[in-house]
């Protein structure tokens, strides 16, 4: 015994692995700084999206010295009691810890350990398809005459009628998975992230076509988008159980709510005591959300969470308010009925419900479902995906497995239709047409759907990302196609 200690007090201390940028330096410039320095938007030409743009630095110099932490820009930008880094208390500052990390990176003599081929989170020349990706996002613009669909690394833009594909708009997040328009259709939302590494907001000026805002939060990617009435803010959803809004001028994020035990998947916003004067559909994640302009009221927001929650607080302070409905099961998305009183909502269940908002009687358990205004009829899989008619008669349900898309009255929840879809696969995004006529509808395949709302029936569709020169699009009918069998399952 005697002998082992011995050994122990003599024996030499375990050394640290040096530091790796790809592991443990990168993902938290992403997270801290990439919003304002990434290729799309290098504030002070300064991009930190790669090792080689980093060390290019901006124009303050170089972006460090490699062994000598003391004489490096990117040190004297994030270190210190108040550093210079985020500016104007735009994100979020790095605690000692992780600065001490990073210097002790360029003490090491700044290596680079970035594996051969493409690093996640970049903006690089447009993606090149030789399958369709998986569509998780879909909106119409509040005149319908433009369709925003979620691709890889990007956003494509299309004529409303799904036969012209305008433009792209390529980020820095691999998975869009939310997708919502202003009230005035001056600015796009995007929600998503590189799964495992960050999450970002993005928004777009949709004249222009310029990214105005990255926002990157959290460590995960971000669900569920929509805009305030007045279209001054935005709120999120994400993978750490919070619900976040954030501000359209300058990006700032200004709230953060922490009621749910899980992931939070949608948003949306609602009033109490005001009128809605005017309907405008948006999208919550691979859902249907509306937004109100309102008269009079208090502003509340609506959050749906996978701990089986959908949670009402108040949108300026954070207040929680309410469970609105019993907890059965997983939740996975929802939509706000147009005249803001009701909300539907659905997942793991396979029963799409409709509540009331605001409670009118006084609760009488923890787990009563007193504000239940309708059950409809059980789905063929997990609901993934939920919009109301812009007249709110009408609510689409669509669902993982089958691809089915099912349309149903809201008055008396009977059956109206069951639109056609190939077999397997599911749908993650569903959006009507400002119009009401028309409902697009997408997800597994790769195909955008256009479906007559009053006939039941397909009218067009398309694949909304450009295919390689050498890869054939599928047919006209894919069914069971190469395409579907590749594509990954969308993530719970």
């Amino acid at each position: 015994m005697l002998a082992l200690l011995m050994m122990l007090m003599w024996s030499e201390p375990p050394t640290e692995a040096p530091v790796s940028f790809h592991r443990q330096v990168r993902p938290l410039l992403l997270r801290h700084c990439q919003g304002c320095h990434q290729p799309r938007r290098a504030l002070g030409e300064l991009d930190v999206t790669s090792y080689a743009a980093l060390k290019k630095g901006g124009e303050s110099g170089d972006g460090f010295a490699p062994g000598a932490p003391d004489d490096s820009v990117l040190m004297d930008f994030i270190k210190g009691d108040e550093p210079r880094m985020p500016k104007n208390g735009v994100g979020i500052p790095f605690s000692k810890e992780q600065v001490a990390l990073i210097a002790r990176w360029i003490a090491e003599g700044a290596q680079d350990d970035t594996p051969a081929g493409r690093a996640p989170g970049r903006v690089g020349p447009p993606e090149v398809y030789r399958q369709p990706p998986v569509v998780t996002a879909l909106v119409y613009s509040p005149d319908g005459q433009s369709l925003a669909v979620s691709g890889h690394y990007e956003v494509l833009l299309h004529a409303g009628d799904g036969r012209q594909l305008r433009t792209r708009l390529p980020g820095l997040s691999q998975r869009v998975e939310s997708l919502a328009f202003s009230p005035d259709g001056s600015v796009l939302a995007a929600a998503g992230g590189t799964p495992g590494l960050f999450g970002e907001l993005q928004l777009w000026d949709v004249a222009k076509q310029r990214l105005r805002h990255s926002v990157t939060m959290t460590g995960d990617s971000l669900y569920g988008v929509s805009f305030t009435p007045d279209g001054d803010k935005v709120a999120v959803g994400g993978a750490d159980n919070s619900a976040r809004v954030v501000q359209v001028a300058d990006g700032r994020p200004v709230l953060r709510i922490d009621h749910h035990q899980d992931w939070v998947f949608g948003t949306g916003f609602a009033v109490s005591g005001g009128a809605a004067t005017k309907n405008q559909q948006q999208r919550v994640g691979a859902r249907e959300n509306v937004a109100l302009k309102v008269q009079g009221g208090k502003l509340h927001l609506i959050t749906v969470g996978r701990d089986r929650a959908l949670k009402l607080s108040e949108a300026d302070n954070g207040t929680f308010v309410d469970d609105i409905n019993k907890l059965l099961d997983d939740l996975r998305c929802l939509a706000l009925h147009p005249k803001g009183e009701w909300i539907a909502c659905g997942g793991e269940d396979q029963v799409p419900r409709l509540y009331q908002i605001f409670r009118t009687r006084a609760r009488v358990m923890m787990d009563d479902d007193l504000n239940l205004v309708r059950a409809f009829e059980r789905q063929p899989g997990p609901i993934t995906a939920l919009a109301f008619a812009p007249d709110g008669q009408v609510l689409a349900v669509g669902c993982a497995g089958t691809g089915e898309v099912r349309l149903y009255a809201v008055a008396d929840g009977r059956r109206l239709a069951v639109l056609p879809a190939p077999s397997g696969g599911g749908t993650y995004a569903l959006a009507f047409h400002p119009q009401g006529q028309t409902l697009a509808a997408a997800g597994h395949d790769g195909w955008v759907r256009l479906y007559s709302v009053a006939e039941g029936k397909l009218q067009h569709k398309f694949i909304p990302v450009p295919m390689a020169a050498a890869s054939a699009p599928a047919p006209v009918d894919p069914g069971r196609s190469n395409a579907e069998r590749a594509a990954p399952e969308r993530p719970r």
